[in-house]
C-alpha cells in the first residue's frame, strides 16, 4: 500500500532584490507571487522527507527562499538552495 502524505508548506518571506544603478541606491522589491510544489519519501527508519520546491511565476527556481515546515509541537526554517529545493525529515503525517 503506498503511503499517503499530506503537507501544506508555506513559503515565507520570498524577496528579490534587485540593484538600481541611480544614486548608490539598492530598492527591495518583494517578490509577487510563488508556486510551492512539495513531495515526500519515507526512509527505512519510518521517517518522511519532504522535499519543497519553490518557483517564480516563469517556473524558475528561487534560491534563498525561507520555507517554513510546522508540526503541533514546533515551526523549523529552511532556505532553498539554488535548485529552489528546501527539505525537511519528520514523521508521517500532515503538517503546515
Amino acid at each position: 500500500m503506498k503511503k499517503q502524505i499530506s503537507a501544506l508548506l508555506l513559503a515565507a518571506a520570498l524577496s528579490v532584490s534587485f540593484a538600481a544603478g541611480c544614486g548608490g541606491k539598492q530598492p527591495e522589491e518583494t517578490a509577487a507571487a510563488a508556486v510551492v510544489h512539495a513531495d515526500g519519501e519515507v526512509l527505512a527508519n519510518d521517517a518522511e522527507v519532504y522535499r519543497v520546491f519553490v518557483t517564480d511565476t516563469e517556473g524558475k527556481p528561487v534560491a534563498d527562499a525561507s520555507v517554513q515546515f510546522c508540526s503541533d509541537l514546533s515551526c523549523t526554517l529552511q532556505k532553498t538552495d539554488a535548485d529552489g529545493m528546501a527539505s525537511f525529515e519528520a514523521e508521517e503525517g500532515a503538517y503546515t
